[in-house]
């Protein structure tokens, strides 16, 4: 009788701790799921990186064509010509180290091509943010921003880097009415017709400006603005 009763109790014990071992399992199974796998969760970060890198690259092309009103037939040409006004992490590949690829498609446009391992990540916490049209000071209006979802494998992003600039409100061909000064505000691209005398407010200076005398007028705040 009391055999019976140990073996139930062994029984029993070995019945729980196939249990808890079966839990331990399911709760490891699903934290890797959620997670990923060590190489999934590898290769996204490399894919993050790489769009990083292209956004930043992108960046770095939009001024060189500030400055020059034409895209850099290379690469090379971004950071050698003394004009690049974003840093740039890398210009190659992080996993393979290969040179991200350039292609000059027109007198704005270009493409920039890699390698990706994954598709863009739907909801993915570390994926890149959603593609938004941001809102740019008045009177710039909407200045759209680039789609960059991608798919796996080799893909090309077709960019323009006119596309971000606003229209010039004036300029030698359309000056400004009497009274008012043609000028270029600091953190704002292109140009607006501002009242004369004021200048300062208008920049959105807290303090004194200075007003270069060249055509437009660059309007420099003495003082930092303070971050809205």
């Amino acid at each position: 009788m009391g055999s019976e009763k140990r073996r139930k109790g062994i029984n029993s014990f070995r019945v729980f701790v196939g249990c808890v071992v079966a839990m331990v399992a399911a709760a490891v199974v699903g934290g890797l799921y959620l997670a990923g796998s060590p190489r999934s969760v590898r290769s996204q970060n490399f894919d993050n990186q790489r769009l990083n890198d292209l956004q930043q690259i992108s960046n770095a092309i939009d001024a060189y064509f500030d400055t020059t009103n034409a895209v850099p037939t290379n690469l090379h040409d971004v950071t050698s010509s003394g004009k690049m006004q974003y840093a740039v992490n890398s210009f190659n590949d992080p996993e393979t180290k290969v040179p991200y690829e350039y292609r000059v498609t027109g007198g704005s446009t270009y493409e920039l091509c890699t390698m990706f391992a994954l598709p863009t990540q739907k909801n993915a916490a570390d994926g890149p943010a959603p593609s938004m049209p941001m809102r740019a000071p008045e009177p710039y209006g909407a200045i759209p921003q680039v789609d960059w979802t991608h798919s796996a494998g080799r893909h090309c992003f077709a960019l323009d880097a006119s596309a971000h600039l606003p229209p010039q409100l004036c300029g030698l061909t359309n000056p400004c009415a009497a009274g008012q000064t043609c000028a270029v505000l600091p953190g704002r691209r292109g140009t607006a017709c501002v009242p004369q005398g004021k200048e300062c407010l208008a920049a959105g200076c807290p303090g004194p400006c200075t007003i270069a005398e060249s055509y437009p007028a660059q309007v420099r705040c003495s003082t930092v603005i303070p971050a809205k």
